[in-house]
């Protein structure tokens, strides 16, 4: 139900997302998609990406910037190695994924170049949605920041990113002019993890 046009529940954000797909093209969905989603999951800034997974590095093809750096792309790729996600979805398998970066790193010498990267792009909480096709190493992502360490993702947080990733890997899979994509692309159940 929408309250004086606004989203007010999962089921009108999901159709939303569906008549957006249907007005746009892939680059302005994604935005458009992003922006949709704000109110109901808030969030400072993210990523939507697409890419190959080779053990647990991540290498990225496709990547939608959203209220972020253009450099924060060129950093990753520098300390992608030290990315907790990558090697937890190739562990574990496709999941919605949340970490307070503070606590998931606390501890981690190895991991202070990629510390260093979150510092810089203002990124304090998590919450990171995965898909890996272990067939052919394709990955699908979206990220998803807060700025603010005291917020962290709930719960609810993940459970309406559970509910929403299959909608928007299948759009996603729709828009791609690729029709090889729709090969990659393969439907799971979405398990949750929290890191803190």
């Amino acid at each position: 139900m929408t309250l004086g046009g606004k989203i007010a529940t999962a089921d009108d954000l999901v159709l939303a997302l569906y008549r957006a797909s249907s007005e746009l093209p892939v680059e302005e969905f994604q935005r458009a998609a992003l922006e949709l989603i704000k109110p109901l999951l808030a969030f400072d800034s993210g990523w939507w990406g697409s890419g190959v997974m080779t053990g647990s590095t991540l290498s990225i093809h496709a990547l939608h910037l959203h209220d972020m750096s253009p450099d924060a792309p060129m950093e990753y790729r520098e300390v992608a190695e030290q990315d907790p996600t990558t090697s937890i979805i190739f562990e574990h398998g496709d999941g919605v994924y949340r970490f307070h970066a503070s606590t998931v790193f606390s501890d981690k010498k190895a991991s202070l170049e990629f510390r260093h990267l979150l510092k810089n792009h203002n990124v304090e909480n998590m919450l990171n949605s995965g898909t890996l096709n272990r067939n052919n190493g394709f990955a699908s992502w979206i990220s998803l920041f807060r700025a603010n360490p005291d917020q962290d993702y709930s719960d609810r947080d993940q459970h309406l990113m559970q509910i929403l990733l299959p909608h928007l890997y299948r759009i996603a899979v729709d828009q791609s002019p690729d029709s090889s994509e729709t090969s990659r692309w393969q439907p799971t159940p979405f398990p949750a993890c929290h890191r803190r």
